[in-house]
């Protein structure tokens, strides 16, 4: 998407009819741009800006003043954004109950608190890391087990293995959705 599409968009007015948007690996996508967008766009439930490789913590913050609605985040690949950055957005957000962030290097310090942050998880995605432990994974997910519906963590390769799987299947009765690709230890 080039800049003039960004500005048809908003001129066009649309955005305030919008609910979903999936911007998923626009390179063109800055905070600027984003900024500029969002701003037109109060009523979203669902934003995908995966893999946008331009789009900073600043763009996050932005989402906390004018998207308190959204439901559903996706941030998986933005490398200029921080788990630390997605913690400090999660309480201003509170009907988010879905949040994909893979790629992002979750620790096991900032996996606790995003699971204290909310313990209601519908949906998460924290993949594509080795800086997690098997029992911060576990317990982490083990608290998630009245809610938690979407899982997924592919390419976790130090974590996940069939012992987890029996875990998974004792602890989260909701769980339907399981993604755990690029694990060779299953």
């Amino acid at each position: 998407m080039e800049a003039e599409t960004f500005d048809a968009i908003v001129q066009a007015g649309i955005g305030r009819h919008l609910a979903v948007i999936d911007l998923t690996g626009l390179r063109g996508l800055t905070d600027d741009f984003a900024a500029k967008l969002l701003s037109t766009m109060p009523n979203l439930k669902r934003l995908s800006l995966k893999n946008c490789r331009k789009v900073t913590a600043k763009t996050a913050q932005l989402l906390a003043v004018k998207q308190i609605g959204l439901e559903c985040l996706d941030v998986g690949g933005c490398f200029n954004i921080a788990p630390e950055d997605v913690l400090s957005l999660v309480p201003k957000l509170p009907a988010l109950v879905e949040l994909h962030a893979s790629g992002l290097q979750w620790s096991n310090e900032t996996l606790h608190k995003l699971v204290e942050l909310r313990d209601t998880w519908k949906g998460l995605s924290l993949g594509f890391t080795d800086q997690f432990s098997q029992a911060a994974l576990r317990e982490s997910l083990i608290q998630l087990g009245t809610s938690l519906v979407s899982l997924a963590l592919p390419f976790c390769e130090n974590v996940v293995d069939n012992a987890l799987l029996g875990m998974l299947g004792r602890n989260l009765p909701l769980l339907k959705y399981l993604d755990l690709r690029g694990n060779p230890a299953l």
